[in-house]
């Protein structure tokens, strides 16, 4: 299920959209406005209330940042990534030709990827 609080704007664009999508894919989506006590209680029907964060209507607090309603530490708000997550293309193990190869795959042509699994119970995901 999908729980979307949107502005109008989005709303009048997914009327235009929704028509290209099957029921099937409809029936799991739920545009609700700004109004609380339309979404609040769908909402706590799926997520437990001791899981969700007091400034959406549950009752959990960020202990470690003097009660913050908002759960900062616990939650990311967004904003950069910091420069320390990045990932240096030219490092070594990234260079290795035995971990990534690259492939360019033209329409209507396939790759076939071959997987070697050693171990038993193991699958791929």
């Amino acid at each position: 299920m999908l729980f979307f609080l949107v502005p109008r704007v989005f709303a009048f664009a997914f009327n235009i959209v929704k028509k290209f999508l099957d029921e099937y894919t409809l029936s799991k989506i739920f545009i609700y406005k700004s109004d609380r006590k339309k979404w609040l209680p769908v909402l706590l029907e799926n997520i437990d209330a001791s899981q969700l964060p007091l400034y959406y209507g549950g009752t959990m607090v960020d202990a470690d940042n003097n009660d913050d309603p908002k759960c900062a530490h616990k939650i990311s708000w967004g904003g950069k990534v910091p420069k320390e997550m990045y990932i240096d293309r030219c490092d070594d193990h990234l260079n290795n030709n035995d971990t990534f190869k690259e492939v360019t795959i033209k329409k209507g042509h396939k790759l076939k990827l071959e997987f070697n699994c050693a171990d038993s119970g193991c699958f791929l995901k």
